[in-house]
């Protein structure tokens, strides 16, 4: 007999927007995850800081808590925003195995550390961002989830060329450039680096991505992953010209435009987990 999924409900940064899209997402997974147990998280508090979803203090003891607990399969997040680096660093590490946390944006500090930690995590759909999913994609983290992904290519586009292996890493660019210089950085050393970003214009990913070049981390990775840059307008037909200025130096494969970010194209990505990239062909490959 199939034991049943654990599944913890979190939201690590803001607070919930909507119940309804809240429950659009729960009754989503309910349906496909049928034997699985959706684990509601602690009533909402009302912080100091309304962008908040709790004190510091109660998100650190809440995830340390939730991480702990050796029979839950996933802790799933409600949604993005901001807050998760503030209790981060609060909190105490079990030693592995962990629960595999399952969010993007904001969340991508907490997903590095996990993976830094010997875990595994999804960049994927949040059940806040379920309902804006295309099904195709929603599925596929559902398989995932279930424990056998039945997508293990990604295709993409050819940027620099070359063939690597290594663990992935990464996610929104925003909030790793945030991470440099503290506890919370990826692990770099070969690993494929992924990165992905909403409404940010070309300028500020400029800064971002010379920030990275300057503080030496990418010459530790084995190759680079892009998945979405949204939102830039009539500055999208500059992002090649801006990623190759910025990366062909390196070294390194490089490829973008693979189907992963805050769109609704958001593949789940299997971060901690061993991948090849082919700059060639632009596929990113599960291993």
């Amino acid at each position: 007999m199939t034991a049943r999924l654990k599944i913890a409900i979190f939201s690590p940064s803001s607070p919930g927007t909507s119940v309804k899209i809240a429950d659009y997402g729960l009754n989503a997974a309910k349906q496909y995850l049928q034997d699985a147990d959706f684990i509601p998280e602690d009533p909402p508090e009302t912080p100091a800081l309304p962008y908040l979803a709790r004190e510091d203090r109660v998100q650190a003891s809440y995830f340390s808590k939730l991480i702990s607990d050796k029979e839950l399969d996933y802790i799933w997040f409600v949604r993005g925003g901001y807050g998760s680096i503030r209790w981060l660093g609060q909190v105490e590490w079990p030693k592995p195995p962990y629960p595999v946390p399952i969010g993007f944006s904001d969340a991508t500090s907490i997903l590095n550390s996990i993976v830094a930690r010997g875990g595994l995590a999804i960049h994927g759909p949040m059940i806040n961002t379920l309902k804006d999913t295309f099904p195709y994609w929603r599925r596929q983290l559902f398989e995932m989830m279930k424990g056998a992904p039945s997508r293990r290519e990604w295709q993409g586009k050819s940027l620099v060329a070359g063939v690597a292996k290594g663990h992935l890493i990464g996610g929104n660019l925003s909030t790793i450039v945030s991470c440099l210089g503290t506890r919370l950085e990826p692990l770099w050393e070969g690993a494929l680096l992924f990165l992905e970003d909403y409404q940010e214009s070309l300028y500020r990913l400029d800064r971002m991505l010379t920030q990275l070049l300057l503080s030496g981390r990418l010459e530790k990775v084995a190759g680079i992953v892009i998945g979405q840059f949204l939102s830039l307008g009539n500055e999208s037909k500059l992002l090649e010209k801006l990623l190759l200025n910025r990366f062909r130096s390196l070294g390194v494969p490089v490829i973008w435009e693979i189907p992963a970010g805050h769109g609704p194209m958001n593949a789940p990505l299997l971060l901690g987990a061993e991948h090849k990239i082919d700059g060639s062909s632009g596929i990113l490959y599960l291993t």
